[in-house]
């Protein structure tokens, strides 16, 4: 299930994410997985960045935006894919591909860091270019 909102100056953090795809799975029925996407990054709290995962009572849930469409999908397969292969096949080598996914995670943890770096530097330059310009006039 994927739930999409455009709320850019309307932050979500992790429990309102949570609590919105819990009651939506259940009204759906949806007892997997489930996608909360926001259009922009503003409209995630700061806690959630650009990605984040969480376990509901209904089941695993990842908020990002709209950039991460496609990796959230993949993860989401691979989560699950994981978890019945495990419950067919204990002999898995789960380790290798837990490794796997912990390499993913860390990964987008460090874009996420990168982007919110560049959005300061944005946001910094644009205080200065106000500030030239105020000087100019």
């Amino acid at each position: 299930m994927i739930e999409a909102r455009d709320r850019g100056s309307d932050a979500w953090g992790r429990k309102r994410v949570s609590e919105h795809l819990t009651k939506a799975m259940t009204e759906r029925q949806s007892s997997k997985c489930a996608i909360f996407l926001s259009r922009y990054r503003e409209g995630l709290a700061q806690e959630i960045g650009e990605w984040a995962e969480g376990q509901s009572g209904q089941g695993l849930w990842v908020a990002t935006t709209h950039e991460f469409l496609n990796t959230a999908i993949r993860f989401i397969l691979i989560e699950q894919r994981l978890t019945a292969l495990r419950a067919v096949q204990p002999e898995i080598d789960a380790i290798a591909v837990e490794d796997h996914i912990k390499r993913i995670r860390t990964t987008l943890k460090q874009i996420t860091n990168i982007t919110t770096h560049i959005h300061n530097v944005r946001q910094n330059i644009e205080t200065i270019a106000t500030e030239v310009e105020t000087l100019k006039q």
